[in-house]
Parts: structure tokens; sequence; C-alpha cells
């Protein structure tokens, strides 16, 4: 029995269940912005395919294709709450890394350029599995231990990528190196759907129930002040562009500067996932914790959105409100919106 072969696909197969896991949970907890993570594992699967098969430009692009996926799922996964400039200096260096890179290769193996080519493939794969970890490392004050434990798995993968071009044809490395990539495989998959099935909000404190309204309120912007006094000592989650909201209150900035808790005012769908995400989150709670969305910036949005869009967005916003006996405050500025288009934001809203 080529027990060589049986391990690879065992790897195989531990991939594509890891990537279809997260893609479920990433369907059903409506996260889309975790579905590159899902894919990359997919891909994964193919590299080793193609490893084994002999095929190494099928398995040199399916794993850039999975250490580029996994890249841009962090990114894309974390990007309303990180500031990439932190590590832009570290990105800058990839042209001098992948130039030593194919030097030594060069150097170490003359005669067998397949071998290059994967080595090479995996090291750019594992460097950007490195940049990943070390981005949500940077999150351990809004993740906590899922981001920690995540990063620095992701941190152990990279580095294991790296050394295949050096161990890949030592034999008692191939048995340690499946064994190894198949238990973070597993780790890896387990801690991506931990992140998936959670968002960063505020700890919950006492009922809101006699304090506000179940469902839409449209508040103008010189009033919104004795709501914000009022909702003071309870986890809000806040979209907002100008106000200043309190402590305990979850809130993201509207705006096109990256940042934690920032979102890009072209992006509805993220706030429309992180509502709903927190609406779930409040409704496993039961009746101690009633879901409070402020939204305030609606004005900003429409400079970057047709009116359409907004439109829908709120809709779709008010409908998982009330399915889920919430309270939606909107702020609306009369004056900044023509008078058609306020007309119908009411009406949607009402």
């Amino acid at each position: 029995m080529d027990y060589g072969f049986v391990a690879a696909a065992f790897s195989i197969a531990i991939k594509l269940v890891a990537g279809g896991m997260i893609l479920f949970f990433a369907e059903i907890k409506h996260r889309k912005t975790a579905i590159p993570w899902g894919l990359a594992w997919i891909a994964y699967a193919y590299a080793i395919a193609g490893d084994i098969s002999g095929n190494y430009i099928l398995g040199a692009l399916s794993v850039a294709i999975f250490a580029s996926l996994i890249f841009y799922g962090t990114t894309r996964l974390i990007g309303a709450e990180f500031y990439i400039g932190k590590v832009s200096r570290i990105i800058a260096l990839l042209p001098v890394f992948f130039v030593i890179l194919l030097v030594s290769g060069a150097l170490m193996f003359p005669r067998n350029l397949n071998l290059l080519i994967m080595g090479v493939s995996h090291a750019v794969s594992g460097l950007f599995m490195i940049l990943s970890g070390f981005l949500l490392l940077e999150l351990r004050e809004i993740y906590g231990k899922k981001a920690k434990n995540l990063g620095i798995t992701l941190i152990i993968y990279g580095i294991h990528q790296v050394d295949y071009l050096a161990l890949r044809n030592e034999q008692w490395f191939v048995t340690i190196g499946f064994a190894l990539g198949l238990v973070l495989t597993v780790v890896s998959a387990l801690l991506m759907i931990q992140f998936v099935l959670v968002i960063p909000l505020g700890s919950k404190s006492p009922r809101v129930r006699e304090k506000i309204q179940r469902g839409v309120l449209i508040l103008r912007p010189d009033s919104i002040g004795g709501y914000v006094d009022l909702l003071n000592d309870y986890p809000v989650l806040a979209f907002v562009r100008t106000i200043s909201t309190p402590e305990k209150w979850t809130t993201f900035k509207l705006s096109n500067v990256p940042g934690k808790l920032t979102i890009e005012p072209t992006n509805l769908p993220r706030i429309l996932e992180t509502a709903v995400e927190y609406m779930k989150r409040a409704r496993e709670n039961g009746d101690s914790f009633r879901p409070v969305i402020l939204i305030e910036g609606l004005e900003y949005l429409r400079l970057y959105n047709d009116f359409s869009s907004i439109a829908k967005f709120l809709a779709t916003l008010k409908d998982y409100v009330s399915v889920n006996e919430g309270t939606l405050i909107v702020v609306l500025d009369e004056k900044a919106w023509e008078k058609k288009e306020f007309s119908l934001l009411t009406r949607i809203l009402t």
C-alpha cells in the first residue's frame, strides 16, 4: 500500500470538508465576507492533488490561489476593524523576498525546476499566511482569544508552507509534514468557523424593554442626544458618521479611511451583515436582550450609493428588525433629501 498516497487523499478530504463547513456556516450566518476562506481550502485540495499527480503547474497555481484567498478573506472579514498601514512595510518587501527565494532555489535544485516552482509557490503562500496571521493578531483587543489563536495558527501554518522547498524530498519529513498539515488544517478551519459564528459586540446590560419602543424610530439630528443618554448603558449597535457614542455601544464609523471598526460607505452589505448577526445573538440571549440598532449618516451614504440601493437596504434591515422584535433608530435630516426621496424613505421605514 502506498501510504503517501493514502495520506494525501485523506488530506484532500479534510481540506474539502473544512472548506465546505466554512462555506456552510458563512451562508447560514450571513457572513459572506468569510466565503474566501472556505474557497481557499477547496483550492488547497487541488494543490495536494497536483502535487501527488506530478502536475506541478496545477499544484503551484492552486497553492497561490489558496494563499491569495486566505489573505483576501482575512483582510475582507476584518477590513472594517483593521488599519492595513501597519503592515505596509512588510508587504513592500515581497519582491525582495521573492527574488531571494528564486535565487536560493535555483542554487539548491538547478536540475529540478518543477520542484522549484512548487517550492517557491509554497513559500510565497506561506508568507501571505504569516501576514494574515499578523493581521489577526492586531485584532486581539476586539476579538480576544479567537483572533490570537487563529493568528498564531496561521503563522505556524505559514512557516510550515515555507519549509516545502527544503524538506519536500526528505523521506522522514513526508509523513510528519502531512500529519502536521492535517492538524493545522483542522485547527485553522475550526478557528475560522468560530470567527464566522461571532461578531464583536458589547456586553449585556439591564433590560431596555421599558426604555424604548419596538419598531422604527425616525429622529431629527438635533433630537438624537436624548436617546443616546437614555441608552447610555445598553449595548446598542451603531453605524454613525458624526455623532459621539457611549463606550458600551458597539460603534462602526462610516468612513472611506481604513481603521478599526470602520465601514466604507459603499459597503451596504457589510452593514446589513453586521446588523443581522447582532440581532441573532440578541435572540439567543432571550428576553433580557432586545436588539437596538442606530444608523446616522444616511446622507453620507447617499453620496456613494444610488437612492434605490439605500431604499432596498433600509427595507431589508427594517424587515430583520421587525422579525427579531428589535428597535431601529434612523437619524434623518429632511433638509438634505429631495422631498420625494424623503417621503419614500419614511414610508419604507414606517
